[in-house]
């Protein structure tokens, strides 16, 4: 019984008719479930006001703005995790240390919690690198952005920037102090990711700029490791490349 009744033409065809309903169910659900995802994955980088909960960070200081009739507000940098960056001779064990300057700078709002300005950096010289790249990028690139496919160049995640959502101007302070400047060159402590193609700094101090004649370093955030800088280094660009070269790598 049990083999004449899979054998028959009529359960044969009842059979198929089942499967094709149970898998165009399942193609409904499986669209259903995927719409929330895809959704979340496109506007994840965007100044929309719908982007991210409407109790999130950014989303909720302008909302809180257009309540009370003003075009403006400022927020205070993101707080971090410490990384233990105090000394360049630390850094330079698991960090990398680059020259290079900031060509282009594009600001997002990611999840509408916070602002992240990318900037794309052409590298002078490679001072350090670190001995670890990982393949990955963390977070992920904002979907305005891709990895450069230029030698020596890279892009450079910072916290903070300013932009326009729904007429208010949103400012947050960056991490590191202040913006970068274009064309403006920088000695900066990162952690390379995504094969070299894409950085993150070591700590908010983590940035000096060089001065005109390639030599004096001047720290854009008061913190250990400017400190460091300017009280062992002599804020001497030179003296870095010269005491480093020793330091091991892990």
């Amino acid at each position: 019984m049990f083999f004449l009744r899979w054998r028959h033409p009529a359960a044969i065809c009842l059979s198929f008719a089942v499967n094709q309903l149970i898998m165009r169910c399942a193609l409904v659900v499986s669209c259903i479930w995927a719409l929330p995802i895809t959704n979340a994955q496109s506007s994840s980088a965007t100044n929309s006001p719908n982007n991210g909960a409407v109790n999130a960070r950014v989303n909720a200081a302008v909302a809180d703005a257009k309540a009370r009739g003003i075009t403006s507000v400022s927020l205070p940098a993101m707080k971090k995790m410490p990384t233990g960056v105090t000394t360049l001779e630390k850094a330079a064990e698991r960090y990398s240390l680059l020259l290079a300057r900031p060509v282009v700078a594009n600001t997002i709002v990611r999840s509408g919690e916070s602002i992240e300005t990318w900037y794309l950096l052409q590298t002078v010289e490679a001072i350090r690198t670190q001995l670890f790249i990982p393949k990955s990028v963390d977070p992920p690139l904002p979907s305005s952005l891709d990895l450069p496919n230029i030698t020596n160049q890279l892009l450079l995640l910072t916290s903070g920037g300013q932009v326009k959502i729904n007429g208010v101007e949103v400012f947050e302070q960056f991490d590191q102090g202040k913006p970068l400047q274009i064309g403006t060159t920088y000695l900066f402590v990162v952690y390379l990711e995504a094969n070299g193609k894409a950085a993150v700094l070591a700590s908010p101090d983590s940035v000096f700029q060089v001065s005109s004649n390639l030599d004096t370093l001047e720290p854009i955030a008061p913190a250990p490791l400017a400190k460091d800088v300017v009280s062992y280094y002599q804020s001497s660009l030179m003296a870095v490349r010269n005491k480093l070269r020793s330091v091991p790598q892990r």
